[in-house]
Parts: structure tokens; sequence; C-alpha cells
């Protein structure tokens, strides 16, 4: 809800940034709560998923956090990508099709393999 108000520069993206991690963070532990309702033989393989991801995002919370160089490290990337996709719309669609689709296969093809 407030990354609109952030986009129009109500707020700062530094005011909406720990609200966007805290969500984050919330959302795995609702998956990891999903994750035990399921029943059958590819429950287990879910529930170790919604635990990986929720040990990445609080691994990934607490050393941004704790190592005061890297807490500027998030938003000066996120500033820098807006600001070249503003200026060259097709690297956004890059970025998305590396990161949401490219990436995302390419570990599910290695870990098939392994």
């Amino acid at each position: 809800m407030l990354v609109p108000f952030a986009g129009t520069g109500i707020l700062t993206p530094a005011q909406v940034y720990p609200a966007v991690v805290g969500s984050n963070l919330g959302t795995t532990f609702t998956v990891v709560f999903a994750a035990f309702a399921g029943v059958g033989q590819d429950a287990k393989i879910g529930l170790q998923a919604a635990f990986v991801h929720l040990i990445y995002n609080l691994f990934a919370i607490v050393v941004i956090y704790v190592i005061p160089l890297l807490r500027p490290v998030p938003l000066f990337c996120a500033g820098n990508l807006a600001r070249i996709a503003s200026e060259r719309r097709w690297v956004l669609a890059v970025y998305l099709g590396t990161v949401c689709v490219a990436l995302p296969a390419l570990v599910i093809v290695l870990v098939g393999v392994f």
C-alpha cells in the first residue's frame, strides 16, 4: 500500500523501506503456516521450500541491518534502477524477465539436475 505513495513522492523510499521489508518477512511466515496445512507426497517439499524462503529473508535482513555499510545498498540500487528504467523502459523488462523468470527457471533446472 505504501509503494504508490513512494512512487508519487508523498513518502520517500527510505520511509517505505522498513514497512516493505517487514511485509515481505510477514508473507514468508504466512507461507510457512500455509505449508503446514499441506498433505500428501509433496507436502514435505512445500514445507521445505517455505522454510528456505523464510531463512533466506531472515538472513538477508540480519546481514543488511547488522552491517552498517550495507544498510544504504538496497535503497541505492532501487534508486538507480528506477532512474535507469525511467530513461530506458526496456531495461525494466529485461530486469523483470531476468529476476522473475530466467533466474528461477535456472534454479529449477539446476536443482532438478543435481
